[in-house]
């Protein structure tokens, strides 16, 4: 079964969840259900392959990871497209899936997943203290940066193709180019 759009599957303890078979499904776990998620487009893995490289070019310490991969906040259970997790993060890795907030989390964005990007996950990164939150939306060629300010995520800047930006999180070593994001 592969979901065109999110949708609830079946309701299984978390432990079940993380203790499921071997799969490169999207799925995510979130209040007692599992949510399969849709299929990424060609353009979403263009963009995603492109930040981690960025991303990898940019941070001297820790590594980067891409969905599919799990990551434990409290009870939840959330494949980000891409994290990274500094050296000595709080984010530990426990072999089948991470446990703890990652330093950055990189979600991009579908129809069928934004509502849920911007809701959910944005509180649920945000209350479980992940330090910087990028929404991409890939249609609309913008990238939305949140930092955590005092336990609260305040809006640091959007930037689009044309754009040139640093975060507190990468640091301003090297600037990221938003052309180089969305480049086809």
């Amino acid at each position: 079964m592969v979901a065109q759009s999110s949708e609830r599957i079946a309701q299984m303890t978390l432990e079940e969840f993380l203790n499921r078979p071997d799969t490169n499904l999207p799925m995510e776990y979130e209040d007692g259900e599992v949510i399969m998620l849709p299929m990424p487009t060609t353009r979403h893995q263009r963009i995603s392959r492109k930040l981690t490289r960025v991303i990898e070019d940019m941070i001297s310490s820790g590594e980067v990871f891409f969905a599919p991969l799990d990551v434990k906040l409290g009870g939840r259970v959330y494949q980000p497209d891409v994290f990274w997790v500094k050296a000595g993060s709080a984010c530990v890795d426990r072999g089948s899936h991470f446990d703890g907030p990652p330093d950055l989390v990189v979600e991009i964005a579908s129809p069928s997943t934004s509502r849920r990007d911007r809701r959910e996950k944005f509180t649920t990164y945000e209350s479980s203290g992940v330090g910087e939150y990028w929404l991409i939306d890939p249609d609309g060629a913008v990238i939305e940066v949140h930092t955590l300010v005092d336990g609260k995520y305040q809006r640091y800047g959007v930037f689009g193709p044309e754009d040139t930006f640093t975060t507190p999180a990468l640091g301003a070593d090297k600037p990221i180019s938003g052309a180089v994001i969305f480049a086809e």
